[in-house]
């Protein structure tokens, strides 16, 4: 099953980064972080190491914690700044 979750999270971070690159910049790190995810657990699959156990969840968490919390940010303000635009006064169809 964790070959299901590796092959899954690749798909995703290829996904993010191939057809999603155009919305925004911020599409190849959150695919970068899925790839990695996926690279994670497809060596804690092959491997005889438990990447799962600690110490090496807190390597996982402390990965993820540094990509995730600049992403939510640039994400938040990214979209409240697109929100505080001024428009027109015209309204697209």
């Amino acid at each position: 099953m964790a070959y299901v979750y590796a092959a899954l999270w690749i798909v995703i971070g290829f996904i993010l980064i191939l057809k999603y690159r155009k919305e925004s910049p911020i599409f190849y790190a959150a695919g970068g972080f899925f790839f990695f995810l996926g690279l994670w657990w497809g060596a804690d699959a092959v491997l005889a190491v438990d990447l799962f156990a600690s110490p090496w969840v807190w390597i996982l968490r402390g990965i993820s914690f540094c990509v995730l919390l600049p992403l939510v940010i640039y994400y938040f303000k990214h979209y409240r700044d697109k929100e505080a635009k001024p428009t027109d006064g015209k309204d697209k169809p």
